[in-house]
């Protein structure tokens, strides 16, 4: 008779960390590894403008790297260069460590499982999103409803500038990845209302929930293509992205 062998002995956080893996549609699509260059690249970056940018008034309408959405109708041709730097310009410490918490905590599981160029895809594209569907629907409520402050100083009045809209499309992108989908949307809509009214009660709140639906909604398009193809004729994977 063959010696008994005593089976490995698991931790008692097995049970939770089996859970917290990705979805068996991201594994099917193949999850990548390595160094997670694109994540790191966007927090050095936004440690830089944080530390080089000086700090400017809230109100100050004429800063070329910040967004003011009544440009999106009076000066267009500032947008397109605002969408591609101003989410790198991080110039408040409670706004650097938000981007930061986004970028770390969720970013890099969405490199880890989907790649550099979806991460990088998620936070410029997600930025844009929110940057152009929340301009065009402040400029359809704030004539509305001039004197509400989420549209008025909140909104039309101020300039917006950092990642955070970026951090949030990647959370959304990590939500799709994660077989918890569902919690992780709920905690998120949980989470934005009570930040909104404890915090910032401006028109912020709009530029998040939008990017995180689109991170979201991105992220389940990546799948969905990467699936098909792995599970194609002849078992061919795309490439890494």
């Amino acid at each position: 008779m063959s010696p008994a062998v005593d089976a490995p002995r698991r931790s008692r956080l097995h049970p939770v960390l089996r859970r917290l893996r990705p979805n068996a549609e991201v594994r099917r699509a193949g999850g990548r590894t390595g160094v997670p260059w694109a994540v790191l690249l966007l927090v050095l970056a936004s440690w830089a403008s944080f530390l080089i940018i000086d700090e400017r008034d809230e109100f100050a309408v004429d800063h070329p790297l910040y967004i003011h959405f009544p440009d999106f109708s009076q000066r267009p041709w500032r947008i397109v260069p605002n969408l591609v730097v101003t989410p790198l310009v991080n110039t408040q410490p409670d706004q650097i460590v938000l981007v930061t918490a986004l970028l770390l905590g969720f970013g890099i599981p969405v490199e880890r499982r989907l790649g550099s160029k979806v991460v990088l895809g998620v936070f410029w594209g997600a930025t844009a999103a929110a940057a152009v569907l929340g301009g065009a629907l402040l400029h359809a409520l704030y004539p509305l409803f001039p004197d509400v402050h989420a549209f008025s100083e909140g909104g039309w009045h101020r300039i917006f500038n950092g990642g955070s809209a970026g951090g949030f499309g990647l959370m959304g992108a990590m939500a799709a990845t994660s077989r918890w989908t569902v919690v992780w949307v709920a905690l998120y809509c949980l989470w934005e209302p009570s930040f909104w009214l404890v915090v910032t009660q401006d028109y912020t709140a709009v530029l998040h929930v939008t990017a995180f639906f689109t991170g979201l909604a991105a992220a389940h398009v990546v799948l969905g293509r990467r699936t098909v193809c792995a599970a194609g004729p002849a078992g061919v994977r795309s490439p890494p992205g």
